[in-house]
């Protein structure tokens, strides 16, 4: 099963179709939360070249639709992190496709995923655009959190928070096969349906979290502490690790809530560079 829009963001979708239909969509948006903001990206650029719109939602079947879809449109321009960031020539490359005429029709969009990876210089250079857009040009900035973007691109964009539906998010990771305790878990991990699968489909993850389940069980017990050996061996990467602390909050939060508190403070020490063993005796020593 793959969701679509109309279930993840139904109330979302109905908004922007009405915007589409009135032609009243504005220049630059921050779509914030990973729950369905890069398909409305996606939906918005068809519905902006489609042929046949119809009620401000696109046919999905014309030339424009299906390229758009297949990433192939030459007026939609997607920029992703280059390694770690998104640098200035990537943002100086896309300010020049502004001056030019454009392939297909008049408008162009673009889509700047982890928008939040565009480094001082970057975001400085795509603030001129923001601030004196050229005719007919439509920015999405996507973040998973508008907290860690800068501010000076925040007040210049229209911020639109896309809430997760963790029930939703269950069922589909369910439907891959996953068990519902499992599912349940992963779905709090991620606001993102496609980080979500494949955070499902890690190999580590399984027997990982029947590790950080055993530690939480027994939790505000010394015993929890002879099971941080098997936690330490299941997550040996730094990305693996922060996501068997945010794991470990999630579950402790059903089992004891006093040493929930407790997990953040070992979160924000883990990223403060405490290696991760430590991090976790933090929580129950």
């Amino acid at each position: 099963m793959s969701l679509r829009l109309e279930d993840m963001q139904p109330e979302l979708l109905a908004h922007f179709k009405k915007l589409v239909a009135a032609s009243r969509l504005s220049h630059a948006y921050l779509f914030s939360g990973g729950f369905g903001n890069r398909e409305m990206a996606l939906f918005l650029a068809q519905a902006i070249f489609c042929e046949q719109t119809h009620d401000g939602k696109p046919d999905g079947s014309c030339r424009s639709c299906q390229l758009i879809g297949s990433d192939a449109f030459m007026d939609v321009h997607r920029i992703v992190p280059d390694g770690a960031q998104i640098k200035i020539d990537q943002i100086r490359d896309l300010l020049e496709t502004f001056s030019e005429s454009g392939f297909e029709g008049r408008a162009k969009v673009v889509i700047i995923e982890q928008s939040e990876r565009l480094n001082v210089t970057a975001a400085n250079a795509l603030l001129k655009a923001i601030e004196e857009p050229a005719r007919e040009t439509f920015i999405f900035l996507l973040t998973d959190n508008e907290n860690r973007i800068l501010s000076t691109i925040r007040s210049r964009a229209q911020l639109v928070n896309f809430p997760q539906n963790a029930q939703l998010m269950t069922h589909e990771l369910e439907e891959m096969g996953l068990l519902k305790s499992t599912a349940e878990i992963v779905a709090q991990l991620t606001n993102s349906v496609a980080d979500a699968r494949v955070l499902a489909e890690s190999a580590w993850l399984t027997d990982g979290l029947k590790s950080l389940a055993r530690v939480a069980e027994k939790a505000g017990r010394d015993a929890a502490l002879l099971e941080l050996s098997a936690v330490a061996d299941s997550f040996t990467e730094k990305k693996q690790q922060e996501i068997a602390l945010q794991a470990l909050t999630v579950l402790l939060a059903r089992e004891n809530s006093r040493l929930t508190e407790k997990s953040f403070r070992a979160m924000r020490y883990f990223r403060a560079n405490v290696n991760f063993r430590s991090a976790l005796e933090s929580i129950f020593l």
